[in-house]
């Protein structure tokens, strides 16, 4: 089932295509320079880590390039050069499907006529979503009258009886992480509850990641072909994981 909601609770789509080998900067600089009219707001990426040298009982900071971080200039649009990974992300107003992957793809054109050929070792759907619920003065809700995901309390009030407490959980995190039968693809998806920034609500979070990463299609017309199958077992969990009470408030 997959339902066109008027108000999409979706903060962050991404598509991510990983690499076995570096791609050499000289190729991400020319894939960077085709993109900034597009993307023109531009930031170079690096990763950090403290490497110890026990002969010298001292540590020192090691920084590394890793790529390049492109905007558009509304902010809604990312496109992610890495060394070892290609993505694009959209984050809110989601345009829809097909506007989202159709950008994805000529990105991914763009990307590879300058790179070309890489082994691809992983292919992955990521959205975010953000439920924003009312709530009621107490500022507390039930986690599962819309999600279906979420941490269940013992009784603690009949386990402790004579102590005066009904417990109401503030704040819960969970993760899942387990494989599909279909496409040889695994699934983690986290719910969480988190502020919200909307006054009198309460934000949860369902965070779905499908992705593949055994025996992965090294053609483009399969890429592209497994990416809209993984949309569609995204689209799947998603409904099975809320309510119809959380449906209610996508439909408003």
């Amino acid at each position: 089932m997959s339902i066109n909601y008027p108000r999409p609770p979706i903060t962050e789509a991404v598509i991510e295509i990983r690499l076995d080998q570096p791609v050499p900067k000289v190729s991400l600089d020319k894939v960077r320079a085709r993109a900034l009219k597009k993307y023109p707001l531009s930031d170079e990426l690096s990763s950090v880590g403290v490497l110890f040298e026990p002969e010298k009982a001292a540590a020192r900071v090691k920084q590394e390039w890793i790529g390049y971080k492109l905007t558009n200039v509304d902010s809604t649009d990312i496109l992610m050069l890495q060394s070892q990974a290609f993505s694009t992300s959209r984050l809110a107003p989601y345009p829809g499907w097909e506007s989202f992957c159709g950008n994805a793809r000529q990105e991914w054109n763009e990307w590879k006529r300058e790179v070309g050929y890489i082994k691809v070792i992983r292919i992955g759907v990521r959205y975010i979503n953000r439920l924003d619920i009312p709530v009621e003065n107490d500022g507390f809700i039930r986690v599962e009258d819309y999600l279906k995901l979420y941490v269940q309390l013992p009784n603690f009030e009949t386990a402790m009886t004579g102590l005066p407490i009904a417990p109401k959980m503030a704040d819960f995190t969970t993760q899942v992480h387990m494989h599909l039968s279909n496409d040889q693809c695994e699934l983690t998806i986290n719910s969480s509850s988190i502020p919200s920034p909307l006054v009198k609500h309460l934000s949860l979070v369902l965070d779905i990641d499908v992705s593949r990463q055994r025996e992965v299609p090294q053609h483009d017309e399969e890429i592209w072909a497994l990416i809209d199958r993984i949309r569609d077992y995204k689209n799947h969990i998603f409904e099975e994981s809320i309510t119809e009470a959380a449906r209610e408030i996508f439909l408003k």
